[in-house]
């Protein structure tokens, strides 16, 4: 005969079912905060090989490190001819230079002729003055590229009404904040180890937010181009690119001179 000590307690299952759901809820919070961090060491690294291969974030971490040491400058040559490693002095070096390089004296503009280009139709001048729709501008910013735009994660459905709101004011006649239109200027070296400020290519990083208005501009455009765009401007058709012509130009005087010649 067993002692009443021996008695097991009934389980009680509410109990164990919610410390069940706690685990799953603490295990979901700590896989999206992972998930966090992979997504930022992979925007960091610029580098799009585990997109096809398996997860392994010491890769970025890898590509970080040989970007940052690529990217730093760490001593050039000056317009004195000697080699400095002095960042202020570097950083006024590098605003003079380009500033010589690309600077202008503001001079008048003599008047174009008004048949030189072609007029725009009265129906694409109202479709470009059409009011810009949420759908527009949720397409702009989705075909930008996803590590830099929010993508269809959830995210748009929290931050899409605020977004569309602001890039239509701007349509509507208000102004971009400072803050958003300030650009950051980068230099990409031309070759490997630089010598001086003319091996290096200045190019301009703007906001998100300044770029899906250019964007929705530009989709516009995109209709209405196509109109007045010859078929020989392939540069600039969708698809195709300047040395279209080029090659297509080759092959024609290849075709002439390899044919033959009827004797007479």
């Amino acid at each position: 005969m067993r002692s009443l000590g021996s008695i097991q307690k009934p389980m009680d299952w509410s109990s164990s079912s919610r410390l069940v759901d706690l685990e799953m809820e603490v295990r979901n919070d700590l896989e999206n905060v992972l998930n966090h961090e992979e997504l930022l060491w992979r925007q960091n690294a610029r580098c799009d090989w585990l997109q096809f291969g398996d997860r392994n974030t010491k890769y970025f971490h890898s590509c970080i490190m040989q970007r940052r040491k690529f990217n730093r400058i760490m001593d050039l040559s000056i317009s004195s001819g000697e080699r400095s490693s002095d960042q202020s002095i570097l950083n006024d070096e590098a605003a003079r230079f380009f500033e010589n390089l690309y600077g202008e004296i503001p001079t008048p503009i003599s008047a174009f002729p008004m048949n030189l280009f072609s007029s725009l139709k009265e129906k694409d001048i109202d479709f470009l003055k059409k009011p810009i729709l949420n759908d527009e501008i949720q397409e702009a910013l989705f075909d930008m590229t996803p590590l830099k735009a929010p993508g269809s994660d959830g995210q748009w459905d929290s931050v899409g009404r605020v977004v569309c709101e602001w890039v239509q004011g701007i349509f509507a006649g208000n102004k971009i904040e400072e803050n958003l239109n300030n650009m950051l200027i980068v230099l990409i070296p031309k070759k490997d180890r630089p010598e001086d400020f003319s091996q290096f290519r200045p190019i301009s990083l703007c906001s998100v937010m300044y770029k899906l208005v250019m964007k929705v501009i530009t989709n516009r455009f995109k209709v209405v181009f196509l109109n007045y765009i010859s078929p020989e401007q392939a540069r600039f058709i969708a698809g195709h690119n300047i040395s279209d012509n080029i090659i297509t130009a080759h092959k024609v005087i290849h075709l002439m001179r390899s044919r033959k010649v009827a004797r007479n």
